[in-house]
């Protein structure tokens, strides 16, 4: 028979389990963050983006809506977007330790990245598109030696870089939909030598060996140079002649190479973002704190020598001879 106290001390474990998960595994979900940001907008089931004065922000999370990601961009070059990073650092918990958090060399754009759980991270898939914005986020930042900045924005395409002294290279994301589609990669001159841009996409790069394939796979992509077709997947890799690196999809890849005038002409939708507000976030108030008064130390007072006994006044020899005589008679 078992014991009837270790069965119910056993039932009132899980209770307190069942109660209390925030205090075992405390990670700020958006539907929370929504709460202190009231004119913010869903982007899809993993995303939430607003406006406050200074920036434009978006919001990323897994698929359980459990924020792992903020990115962050001033509206102006005279913006600073200082207090607002250290206050969302403050709305968001999360149990795998304090985020890394990057600016842009102006200062003007800032990334914070929260570690992800090394299980979960060893499933993950390692390329940049083809998965959820969060984890091609990742992906991007550890593409090579883990040294990556946030930089510009172009519309839903948000751009990160590298450098080791000088830049090496730029990637940009899509960030318009739940699953990046698109992607674009910049190297620089210097890096091109030792550094190949497929390596960046986390994709190894596979090609027919026809030449005659290959050419209609360039013809597809918008006459590209084609590095990588999986054509089962509907994911290809291309270099176009402004030496830009596409990653994404046939219609996006042949849209985006027919298009592109320059190296500095990015193809991205606009981020659907809510109207320009006054946002003010509102921060969690700490709690107040009654605070004794500091007592006053005590002043010591200076110490003195005690006064002198009062010394009897010299005696004549005649009143020496009568107190003498007196003494006497006494005894």
């Amino acid at each position: 028979m078992k014991n009837p106290w270790r069965t119910a001390i056993a039932l009132l474990g899980q209770a307190i389990l069942l109660a209390c998960p925030a205090q075992l595994q405390a990670l700020t979900t958006l539907s929370e963050l929504k709460e202190h940001v009231p004119y913010s907008t869903p982007l899809q089931r993993d995303a939430l983006t607003f406006h406050t004065d200074n920036a434009r922000v978006l919001v990323l999370a897994d698929k359980s809506g459990k924020i792992g990601a903020v990115l962050l961009h001033s509206k102006t070059r005279r913006s600073d977007i200082s207090a607002l990073v250290n206050n969302l650092q403050t709305l968001i918990t999360h149990p795998y330790g304090p985020p890394r958090v990057t600016r842009s060399d102006d200062n003007h754009a800032a990334l914070i990245l929260y570690p992800v759980d090394r299980e979960s991270r060893k499933e993950a898939p390692r390329a940049i598109v083809g998965c959820d914005r969060l984890t091609a986020l990742h992906n991007a930042c550890n593409s090579y030696n883990g040294n990556i900045t946030p930089h510009h924005w172009h519309g839903s395409g948000i751009s990160l870089r590298n450098y080791d002294s000088d830049l090496l290279y730029e990637i940009t994301l899509d960030m318009s939909t739940e699953r990046v589609e698109y992607a674009e990669i910049r190297m620089s001159k210097r890096s091109k030598s030792y550094l190949k841009a497929h390596m960046l996409t986390g994709i190894p790069p596979s090609l027919p060996n026809e030449t005659k394939q290959i050419r209609q796979i360039s013809y597809r992509l918008g006459g590209a140079t084609p590095i990588h077709a999986d054509e089962t997947g509907d994911i290809y890799i291309s270099r176009d002649r402004c030496e830009v690196y596409t990653v994404g999809s046939q219609q996006r890849l042949q849209s985006a190479n027919k298009s592109r005038n320059g190296i500095k002409h990015y193809i991205f939708p606009a981020l659907s973002m809510p109207e320009p507000t006054s946002t003010v976030i509102a921060l969690p108030q700490p709690r107040e704190q009654t605070i004794s008064p500091t007592p006053k130390p005590k002043v010591e007072q200076p110490r003195t020598s005690p006064k002198p006994a009062e010394q009897p006044p010299a005696l004549t020899p005649e009143q020496a001879r009568r107190a003498y005589i007196d003494q006497l008679q006494k005894i």
